[in-house]
């Protein structure tokens, strides 16, 4: 049997001359080299795609709404509210990021909307929630009437499924989330949004 042939020439024949053994193991090695980049093609197109996919979904508001979880709306609420519940409240919570450029153009715009329009905000709570502290300077406007909320272990923006930020989720006071927007909105389209949260369902 020649070494061609035989896969194990190359380590235990007696007889196959160096050359053919050393020709062998170039083949089998070219071989592996080009199965590996094979499959490594075929593993990058399939990460891809499960990231495409993936990021199709996290920008797309959910197609209906959703009631969050009692102990998604205790970790919500305010103080006050856990330990002497009052009445119930809509909110809108604003997932954002201090390093977030775009985070920081979405508080401003909403921060103009309450100069311009305080009525909006008399029956809703704003409620700034990140995954890191806040540093005493801050990123939200003074001018925006709010409550931060540190999201220490990840379960508010778990429940409404944030990938990115900014992320704005309107929750209305029986704890259903009405509309999730990601990125920057529109003025027009905030205020219509906390018009509709004040009166009407979305």
């Amino acid at each position: 049997m020649s070494a061609d042939s035989n896969p194990q020439a190359c380590m235990i024949g007696q007889h196959t001359e160096d050359h053919v053994c050393k020709a062998r193991r170039v083949r089998r090695a070219s071989g592996m080299l080009v199965l590996a980049l094979l499959a490594a093609v075929a593993s990058g197109l399939t990460w891809k795609a499960k990231s495409d996919a993936l990021r199709g979904r996290a920008l797309k508001p959910h197609p209906t709404p959703y009631r969050l979880t009692p102990s998604v709306l205790e970790l919500i609420a305010a103080p006050n509210e856990v330990s002497r519940p009052s009445r119930p409240v809509s909110r809108a919570l604003m997932f954002v990021s201090e390093t977030c450029r775009h985070c920081r153009a979405e508080l401003e715009r909403w921060a103009s909307i309450a100069i311009a329009h305080p009525q909006l905000f008399s029956e809703i709570e704003v409620v700034v929630i990140t995954a890191v502290p806040l540093n005493r300077k801050g990123i939200v406007p003074a001018a925006l009437p709010h409550r931060h909320i540190y999201d220490k272990g990840g379960a508010i923006a778990a429940a409404v499924n944030v990938r990115v930020v900014p992320l704005v989720a309107l929750v209305s006071a029986t704890g259903i989330v009405e509309r999730v927007a990601v990125g920057q909105n529109y003025a027009s389209q905030v205020i219509a949004w906390l018009a509709n949260l004040n009166g009407d369902r979305i």
